[in-house]
């Protein structure tokens, strides 16, 4: 996680970033699916109350803001507020995102390993809660 976080805090501003970033929002497409791939997608819409109107005009919104100038400038300058709220240890503490519950999954080793740095970027008092398959076992 401190190498991501060097990455990230040290990275120069590019402005290709910004055609990429909005690029991404149109990386999911299901014509090239099966059907039962695009019809269990289609359902999940329905069931999360997503309609096409909504996806349209989300994506539309997103075309636009795109050719306002400065998009990549405007971005790079939000990374660190953004990127803070999610990755433990790059300049937010967790108690500074009310509501936060951060779920990490792996190996005791790479969990004692997460817990440990967790104290250092977190600090001394940071728990990490460990759950396991059993957990999750219906009675």
């Amino acid at each position: 996680m401190k190498f991501v976080i060097d990455v990230l805090k040290n990275g120069k501003r590019d402005t290709k970033l910004g055609p990429y970033a909005v690029a991404q929002v149109f990386g999911e497409f299901r014509s090239a699916g099966t059907y039962e791939a695009r019809a269990e997608g289609m359902a999940a819409d329905v069931a999360d109350g997503l309609t096409p109107e909504q996806v349209r005009r989300f994506r539309e919104s997103v075309l636009k803001i795109s050719k306002e100038p400065g998009l990549s400038d405007a971005l790079f300058e939000r990374k660190d507020k953004v990127l803070g709220r999610v990755l433990p240890g790059y300049n937010v503490k967790g108690a500074e995102v009310p509501g936060a519950v951060y779920y990490v999954i792996g190996p005791d080793k790479q969990l004692d390993a997460w817990e440990s740095y967790l104290k250092t970027a977190e600090g001394a008092d940071t728990k990490l809660y460990r759950i396991y398959p059993r957990d999750y076992w219906l009675p």
